[in-house]
């Protein structure tokens, strides 16, 4: 697991909230991204942050991934009115942000893929 707060994850089973996002900028994703670097760490501090990521899709021109988890859905709305997402915003404002797709998941299980059978899409 690659949580931030792993150890939190078997307190938290069934509360865990993913939020996932695709945008896909225009213009200048290299330097989108690098510049993002500060808001991310700074989001990766605040309470109940999980795992907060950002990826260039290697086969879409543009295209980036934000993946974040948060412990309690109280934690993710305190980060909307955090100053990294807010300072987020205001950085991601000077580029062509186009297509944007938003979605949060509540996740009540997890398990892993792999066990010693191999590959399973079975929660065990």
């Amino acid at each position: 697991m690659t949580h931030y707060e792993s150890d939190r994850y078997d307190e938290i089973r069934g509360q865990l909230f993913q939020w996932i996002q695709q945008g896909t900028l225009k213009n200048d994703v290299e330097q989108a991204l690098k510049g993002a670097k500060e808001y991310i760490l700074d989001a990766r501090t605040e309470k109940g942050c999980l795992a907060y990521n950002w990826s260039l899709d290697v086969n879409e021109d543009g295209v980036i991934y934000v993946f974040e988890e948060w412990a309690t859905p109280e934690d993710l709305q305190l980060h909307f009115s955090a100053s990294s997402y807010i300072n987020m915003l205001n950085y991601l404002g000077q580029f062509d942000l186009q297509e944007v797709e938003t979605t949060k998941h509540q996740v009540t299980n997890q398990s892993a893929v792999y066990d010693e059978n191999g590959p399973t899409s079975s929660f065990s």
